[in-house]
């Protein structure tokens, strides 16, 4: 059986009364990575679980997919062409389907994000991978016959009446847990000019199923950032988070002390990032640092969490069934 911990607020009811902003969630950074057969970079040393494990065995609610364009058209998952390209699930339609069997099994499941990030940049002459440029309506159309309409969480639904998301996150604010239980959104990792083709034909995301890594808070897509240290960006982060936008960040890496990894999980949970991305779904044996949330799954968020949010020290939860978090009887083991 799945063991999870619940997190309560005190005076707010179910855990579905809180909204999508008022949590931290545990992710994982390339997390269909395997470790390379040959080792060339410190950072490519670990391997994550298959992604229905994460899911199911360890609270994963934020998957990091690279995507890289074949000559074939088929979009591929692994990190870097040769050198770093072991994955657990070989292209995007095979993750997806993954995920969406443990999705349709878990229907009450907590939302899950999926960051894709369009790797490109480091094809070279002759390589078997082409630029994705012109190509992001073919990727929204693998999506969109991957992952049912339904259980997408779009720009179009935070935004509401609102002209652009930063209005509508201000004024209304994230949905709440109780109405995005079993769905997901998804969100493009890109900063360049893969995010200016993206948004060019609508600047607010109006009609497209995917939000995008924000850059200005006051362009009409802004919604989530991905910031990769809390240490260095850690006030950044508090200001993003403090005004309703989702912030992912890398909480740990591979290839460094358990000390600095254990400094930068900190950082990154105090400053109120969402989303926390890790190299380390399952902790090492005889490692000093863990990923661990105080020994919750999700906890409340230190900056947007009402102050009667609070992370019970409850026995080990199990998750039912349909994926709801139930605590056992009180005779249970």
């Amino acid at each position: 059986m799945i063991l999870v911990s619940l997190l309560a607020c005190a005076g707010l009811g179910e855990l579905d009364e809180l909204r999508l902003n008022q949590l931290q969630f545990r992710g994982t950074h390339n997390s269909y990575h395997q470790r390379p057969t040959l080792v060339l970079h410190k950072s490519h040393d670990y391997s994550h679980p298959t992604l229905t494990e994460q899911l199911s065995l360890h609270g994963i609610r934020q998957f990091e997919l690279d995507v890289h364009l074949s000559n074939k058209g088929e979009f591929e998952v692994f990190h870097l062409q040769k050198i770093d390209a072991r994955t657990s699930c070989a292209t995007l339609a095979a993750c997806l389907e993954e995920c969406l069997a443990w999705s349709i099994a878990h229907p009450r499941h907590l939302p899950i994000l999926f960051w894709l990030e369009l790797k490109d940049s480091d094809n070279w002459e002759g390589s078997p991978y082409v630029s994705m440029s012109g190509r992001h309506a073919e990727l929204e159309r693998l999506v969109l016959d991957a992952w049912p309409s339904d259980k997408i969480i779009t720009p179009d639904e935070v935004r509401g009446d609102h002209p652009s998301l930063p209005e509508a996150i201000a004024s209304v604010g994230w949905p709440k847990l109780g109405a995005l239980r079993g769905r997901a959104m998804f969100a493009l990792l890109e900063r360049g000019t893969h995010r200016e083709e993206y948004l060019a034909p609508s600047p607010n995301l109006a009609g497209r199923p995917f939000f995008v890594a924000s850059g200005d808070p006051a362009d009409p897509s802004a919604a989530i950032y991905k910031i990769d240290s809390a240490q260095a960006q850690g006030d950044l982060i508090r200001r993003l988070v403090a005004a309703g936008f989702l912030v992912g960040s890398n909480c740990d890496k591979a290839g460094v002390s358990d000390e600095q990894n254990a400094a930068r999980l900190q950082a990154t949970l105090a400053a109120g990032s969402h989303f926390l991305s890790s190299d380390f779904a399952v902790a090492k044996a005889g490692a000093g640092y863990t990923f661990d949330l105080g020994g919750h799954l999700v906890r409340c968020n230190p900056v947007t969490a009402p102050l009667d949010c609070v992370d019970l020290e409850l026995p080990p939860l199990r998750v039912s069934p349909s994926g709801d978090e139930v605590r056992p009887p009180k005779d249970s083991k």
